[in-house]
């Protein structure tokens, strides 16, 4: 199952946190969609097997249900 969040952002349709799992493990990205591909993008997160980097740049990802605060805080503070 993926989890979509859009961030408010002053680029409210760009940036992005996905939530999923990876062979069978917790994981979220952060990712900057391009705006041209943002409407492909969230309809096909709904399929299995999805690759992020084809929608825009994966700025940070990492494993567990939630990146940690400080990469949290910082994505927010550098794209806010």
């Amino acid at each position: 199952m993926t989890f979509l969040q859009k961030l408010s952002t002053s680029r409210p349709e760009l940036l992005y946190i996905v939530r999923g799992e990876d062979a069978g493990k917790h994981c979220w990205h952060y990712i900057l969609v391009d705006k041209m591909k943002v409407e492909a993008f969230k309809k096909d997160l709904k399929a299995a097997g999805i690759y992020l980097s084809q929608y825009g740049k994966i700025l940070v990802s990492g494993w567990g249900e939630n990146p940690p605060e400080d990469i949290d805080t910082k994505i927010k503070a550098e794209y806010s």
